[in-house]
Parts: C-alpha cells; sequence; structure tokens
C-alpha cells in the first residue's frame, strides 16, 4: 500500500484547517442544512482525533501495539475511501465543544500539523514501501490497524470533516 497519496493529501487538510483557525468569518461558519456542528466544531473534531491517530502511529513505531500479522483492515471505508455521513457518532473524548475557541484550537492545529509533518518520513522506508510492523492498535469503528492503515484512516476521516466544512463555507 503506497500511503504517499494519503500522506500528502492529510498535509494539505491540515494546513487548510489551520488557515481556517486563522479567519473568524471562516472558523464560525455555521449551516444547519448542512450539519449540525459549525466550521469550529469540524476544525475542532477533526484535531482532537486526528491527534489520536498520530499517536497510535508512534505507539506503533515504537513497537507497542498488539501483533496482527500481515492482514490489512476489512472495513469498507479503506477500500472505498469515504466516510458516508451521518452513520458513525464520534466517541465523546473527541466531540468538539458547543462553541470552541479559535485560539486554543488554532495551536491544537499548529501542533497537530507539526506533529504529523514530523512523523510521516518515519513511517515509509521510500514513497512506495511504507513500514508495516505487524503490529496493530484497536479503533472503536475500524478494528485492529497498523501504521499504513493509520494514516490512511486519518486521511479518509479529515476529508470527510473537511469537505463537510468546505460545504458550509459554500452556503455562505
Amino acid at each position: 500500500m503506497n500511503t504517499a497519496p494519503d500522506a500528502e493529501d492529510l498535509l494539505a487538510l491540515l494546513s487548510e484547517i489551520c488557515g481556517w483557525c486563522q479567519d473568524p468569518v471562516i472558523f464560525s461558519g455555521r449551516s444547519e442544512t448542512v450539519s449540525d456542528w459549525s466550521v469550529a466544531q469540524h476544525c475542532e473534531h477533526i484535531l482532537k482525533a486526528d491527534r489520536l491517530n498520530l499517536r497510535a502511529i508512534e505507539v506503533l513505531l515504537g513497537g507497542g501495539g498488539e501483533e496482527i500479522g500481515e492482514s490489512g483492515p476489512t472495513h469498507p471505508v479503506f477500500d472505498q475511501g469515504v466516510i458516508p455521513r451521518g452513520v458513525a457518532k464520534a466517541p465523546d473524548y473527541v466531540m468538539p465543544a458547543d462553541e470552541p475557541e479559535a485560539e486554543s484550537v488554532s495551536l491544537l492545529a499548529d501542533r497537530v500539523l507539526l506533529g504529523w509533518t514530523e512523523t510521516l518520513p518515519r513511517c515509509q522506508r521510500d514513497p512506495e514501501n511504507p513500514i508495516r510492523t505487524g503490529r496493530g492498535i484497536a479503533h472503536h469503528a475500524m478494528g485492529t490497524l497498523d501504521v499504513p492503515d493509520w494514516i490512511r484512516f486519518a486521511a479518509i476521516h479529515t476529508r470527510h470533516h473537511v469537505d463537510i466544512a468546505r460545504e458550509i463555507l459554500a452556503q455562505r
């Protein structure tokens, strides 16, 4: 599995989120016809989740996790590359505040982007050869994931919420 496109996509999406956090008009965007969450809430949720996704990868690169062998994830999201809207509910620990504060979300965005920027190069021997540790960490909905699977999931999940936020912004 070549994770380079997912990694590049993830970094571009996180950079876009960093920009949104700097613009109060964008950050406060809301459209009840598109989503119950504001742009700010989508940003905060994505960043909380991507911080945890990154932490899972760091643990795996450090030799942690459970032995899983060579099989990859079987959840259809990995084949389709999209998360259907309205199907899943986020766990409480990644739920956004009712009114996220731009400054704290912006700081989180900068930290998460920096973390991914520093960690992604350690996840591949070269662009065509991702590191598979043979170890995994369980995701609450996707099953047990190895390093390339966490990268793919982070990109798919981030794109899902960025697409919703873009749709909110298009309604203005």
